[in-house]
């Protein structure tokens, strides 16, 4: 969830509700508490003095309907764990920002060998809705083409950036089996650029950002069983039971194409389960920064230097472990400052205790400042 400043009146997003924020006038100035969500987990954080803040669910009355499939299944297909990504973008330069949910695949229980999950159901469709004057969203999906059916791979995440210097933001979804890159067309409609420009990646693909995160080494031959061996009993099997796959690093050569320069920044760690992905600055002296949230590994830190080798010794030494120092199993993470005193406070997710971890910057660096758990 993002957590970034949201203006009195203005129409914010996160963990698939939108909301509105306002102030109550007749509440008294006092030390107010920020409610953080976090999929099935919700803490309390202290925040400066200032007037109440109070959301409102405007999601149905923004007519947002979707709603993400996962296609369950009795094998426990690990892949069906996992929820979609959603990001906010102004694809048609109105300045209005519309919202861009992934979405699952249908797969088959069995999956047969060689066969893709497959998105032609419409339920099964990424979904971009497009914002109006008044506030309220259009789905756009099949204006735009990017129901995702031409490429059928289970989507996970989704970023936004203009590769190619036209004006127009361009999309790059990452999922299981391929990720594609949409070119914007300025018109409305995007168009699937992967191929030319050498970005599918394949495997299982997380996050996607200055670089793209792969979780593990899973696939639908590959599927264990775990559980006990009794009718109705299998379980998803821990992530533990798959290697790790390294992420990637693409180089814009600024012809439309992109080069593989992972090995070169020192990124391609065949161990990694890196899952989540967060660029932001986070002191005077290290920017820009990229923070991966991994499971059963620390936060792993890596400091971008005009694409030369990522040294670890400039990220910060903070970042979360256990008291007895063993690593966290960290999903997802986000920056924000949330009591406007121009420190930024890093929140991880943490998996599967249901518990966050906020470590505050400082012009001297970052330093942890408390631990929180679920009820």
């Amino acid at each position: 969830m993002a957590m970034g400043r949201c203006a009195p009146g203005t129409i914010c997003f996160g963990e698939g509700i939108l909301a509105r924020r306002r102030f109550d006038p007749a509440t008294p100035r006092c030390s107010r508490h920020w409610a953080v969500s976090f999929g099935h987990f919700v803490g309390v954080v202290a925040a400066a003095t200032g007037p109440e803040v109070q959301f409102t669910d405007i999601t149905w009355s923004a007519r947002v309907n979707f709603k993400h499939e996962n296609s369950a299944t009795s094998n426990k297909y690990l892949l069906e764990t996992m929820g979609g990504g959603v990001t906010l973008l102004d694809h048609d330069n109105e300045g209005r920002l519309a919202i861009f949910f992934t979405n699952g695949a249908k797969i088959d229980d069995p999956m047969p060998d060689g066969k893709l999950p497959d998105k032609s159901d419409r339920r099964f469709w990424n979904r971009p809705y497009h914002q109006n004057t008044d506030g309220t969203f259009t789905d756009v999906t099949e204006k735009a083409g990017l129901t995702g059916m031409a490429q059928n791979y289970y989507t996970m995440g989704v970023a936004v950036g203009d590769y190619d210097n036209d004006g127009f933001e361009d999309t790059y979804l990452t999922g299981c089996g391929g990720n594609t890159l949409y070119r914007n067309n300025g018109d409305g409609t995007f168009t699937d650029v992967t191929k030319r420009a050498g970005v599918s990646a394949g495997r299982w693909s997380a996050s996607a950002g200055f670089f793209v995160t792969r979780y593990v080494n899973w696939s639908f031959r590959n599927n264990r069983y775990c559980g006990e061996q009794k009718p109705g009993l299998r379980a998803y099997c821990h992530p533990d039971n798959f290697r790790g796959v390294a992420n990637i690093l693409s180089h814009n050569n600024g012809d439309g194409t992109f080069t593989d320069v992972s090995a070169e920044a020192d990124i391609a760690n065949p161990k990694a389960k890196d899952w989540a992905y967060l660029s932001p600055t986070m002191t005077a002296t290290v920017s820009p920064t990229s923070l991966l949230p991994t499971i059963r590994c620390r936060v792993s830190c890596t400091t971008t230097m005009e694409m030369a080798r990522l040294p670890k010794s400039a990220c910060p030494q903070a970042l979360p472990t256990m008291m007895d120092g063993k690593a966290l199993a960290a999903m997802g993470i986000d920056f924000s400052d949330f009591d406007n005193d121009v420190r930024r406070i890093l929140w991880s997710r943490i998996f599967p205790t249901n518990a966050i971890t906020s470590t505050a910057t400082s012009a001297s660096g970052m330093r942890p400042t408390r631990l929180a758990w679920a009820a």
